[in-house]
């Protein structure tokens, strides 16, 4: 080690301490000036370093969730929502007042197509029921302009951004809101998801055996993600491949385009989408993560699986049906320390199924 070089005694002021340049010293006599050793400064300047700490882990733009646009969609055959969805609806608004808020109509979904899915039209124009055009609809929502869908059934109890700040906390301690992996089977492993999410399927429950296990009811996306190609190449692939089985209705709806079809494009996905797989006519479609809330979380209950007694008041097709019950029995509160941030009550109405009456009733507390 080379030795220090020592100042000379004549390069030493009166002080003992080497002197700064001349001009330096008229310039600025003390290298530290007064006001930087004030008490106050000291605390000031603390205060705005643990406020951009503070800000910087708060901040939408560093959420996990911030690729996702702040736009909502929903979606009904006209204008004319039925009032007891239309408060249901509201609740979004009123929980996410930064978001724009959509309603997408049959005119508009294929208005939607037309333009920016054409090469899409002739299978939706072939599609036998509304509810087939409005399920492959959503799915265009999320590729085209992203954000979030949920059905007009499906009430909020907290904002979407609670999944946002509590994965954000959750994530520091080694877990997530989040599962994350390429297939259904992967995605209940043992890897969390950490950083930035920009798509969320939501689970019903831990059952992977289960066809309905990823709900089509909520959906949230950045746009252009690679999935939801996926899915609409797969719905054009299975139209032409079992037509008449489904315009003889011996293959339900849900296997085209709703919940069956979206799991079995969950499992495949990995596998169809990869460069140079044609099998779906997607070939060279970057394969992008997929991310899954877990479950409790967008549906606090699995609809196999309701609490005694439950049924009755969390259906919208059951005549004792009662929002605020069914919130209390699932814990859907929106209290602090609660985890839902949603709740459904499953009306099936595109089957015609739900308590016509129960829909143009207000909403109880409204």
């Amino acid at each position: 080690m080379l030795p220090t070089k020592r100042p000379r005694p004549h390069d030493l002021n009166d002080t003992g301490k080497l002197p700064y340049p001349s001009h330096f010293r008229r310039r600025c006599p003390s290298l530290r000036p007064t006001f930087l050793r004030s008490p106050v400064f000291l605390i000031v300047a603390t205060v705005f370093f643990f406020a951009g700490l503070l800000w910087e882990r708060t901040s939408t733009n560093k959420m996990p969730g911030h690729l996702i646009p702040k736009i909502f969609h929903q979606s009904w055959k006209n204008a004319e929502v039925p009032p007891r969805m239309v408060a249901w609806s509201s609740t979004w608004k009123k929980l996410n007042p930064d978001y724009e808020y959509k309603l997408w109509t049959d005119e508009g979904n294929l208005e939607l197509c037309r333009t920016h899915f054409p090469w899409f039209l002739p299978t939706f124009e072939a599609l036998p029921k509304n509810i087939l055009r409005a399920d492959v609809s959503r799915y265009m929502y999320m590729y085209q302009y992203g954000g979030v869908y949920a059905d007009l059934d499906v009430e909020a109890v907290q904002p979407v951004s609670v999944l946002w700040t509590t994965m954000q906390e959750e994530s520091d301690r080694g877990e997530s809101f989040f599962y994350t992996g390429q297939s259904a089977v992967e995605a209940m492993g043992p890897t969390y998801a950490k950083g930035t999410v920009d798509m969320a399927l939501p689970l019903m429950g831990e059952d992977w055996t289960w066809e309905h296990n990823v709900p089509n009811a909520w959906l949230a996306s950045r746009p252009r993600h690679g999935f939801w190609l996926h899915l609409l190449h797969r719905v054009i692939w299975l139209w032409n491949k079992h037509k008449e089985d489904f315009l003889a209705e011996r293959i339900r709806v849900e296997a085209l385009t709703g919940p069956e079809a979206l799991y079995r494009a969950v499992e495949d996905y990995a596998r169809d989408s990869k460069p140079g797989n044609a099998t779906l006519g997607v070939a060279g479609e970057a394969l992008d993560k997929l991310y899954f809330v877990r479950p409790g979380i967008i549906f606090p209950y699995d609809w196999r699986h309701f609490l005694p007694g439950t049924w009755e008041i969390c259906s919208a097709e059951a005549w004792a049906f009662d929002e605020d019950e069914c919130k209390l029995a699932y814990g859907a509160t929106g209290k602090k320390g609660s985890k839902p941030i949603s709740i459904t009550y499953w009306s099936h109405s595109w089957e015609g199924k739900s308590n016509e009456r129960i829909y143009q009733m207000p909403l109880q507390n409204s």
